[in-house]
């Protein structure tokens, strides 16, 4: 064989991977090749229709009480009852 020849063959098997070959996909390494979607891409706006009010929870603007969690003890310097 000739030397372009052999270039020509070890240029094609660099060209394989998981999808032109029966390799398994662990065997691409870096180069896994980028999946395709074969959903064609709308034209329309993405959510919910214009002018549609949410409907979600609502946080309240008075709290009914605030409770106060403090640590037991300093985490820096480990004093009890902080």
């Amino acid at each position: 064989k000739s030397l372009s020849e052999r270039i020509s063959e070890l240029e094609a098997i660099l060209k394989q991977n998981s999808q032109t070959s029966s390799k398994p996909p662990s065997s691409d390494g870096y180069k896994k090749p980028k999946p395709t979607s074969s959903r064609k891409k709308s034209d329309k706006s993405k959510g919910a229709q214009k002018g549609h009010k949410g409907s979600g929870l609502q946080l309240p603007h008075e709290p009914d009480k605030i409770v106060e969690h403090l640590p037991s003890q300093c985490e820096i310097c480990e004093h009890k009852d902080v």
